[in-house]
């Protein structure tokens, strides 16, 4: 998953920073639901693409929006209402 995110920071031309901004809130969301919630594969990509959202609106001066992120980032994978309802959870998770 952090090379395929390497891959969309490079691709999408977002800063070096939101790269390990967003390696830093995937890592961090999943070291927090540890033991509460129970991952498949799948749940991996969709929570790899919300990092990256969350990072990009943080460090970029123009950040990637969600529909960016549904449909060139996720080709389409993962709807942008769940995107947009994981970023909720990762806020309401991080007690932000």
């Amino acid at each position: 998953m952090v090379d395929w995110m390497i891959e969309v920071c490079v691709s999408f031309k977002l800063e070096e920073r939101t790269w390990f901004l967003a390696v830093a809130i995937f890592d961090k969301y999943l070291s927090l639901i540890k033991g509460i919630k129970v991952l498949e594969n799948s749940h991996v990509h969709s929570i790899g693409l919300t990092s990256l959202y969350l990072a990009s609106k943080y460090q970029d001066v123009i950040p990637i929006n969600s529909f960016t992120t549904y449909e060139k980032i996720g080709h389409g994978a993962v709807p942008q209402a769940d995107i947009l309802k994981n970023e909720s959870e990762f806020l309401r998770i991080f007690d932000f």
